[in-house]
């Protein structure tokens, strides 16, 4: 809680008053429900192909 340098009183913010609006959360938690499944394919896809090409280094 923060004073208000004008008035002295103390403000509480919620997690209401904090949160963003509704239909730009739905767009962000829909933009998440495509990219992450996505990303976890492409790093799936890339050990595929690169697991048999690496080899013990030797010093």
């Amino acid at each position: 809680m923060m004073p208000c340098p004008a008035r002295g009183r103390i403000h509480k913010i919620t997690t209401q008053d904090a949160a963003g609006a509704s239909g730009s959360l739905m767009i962000m938690l829909v933009g998440t429900a495509i990219t992450l499944p996505a990303i976890f394919r492409y790093a799936i896809y890339t050990y595929g192909i690169f697991r048999d090409e690496t080899s013990e280094l030797t010093h």
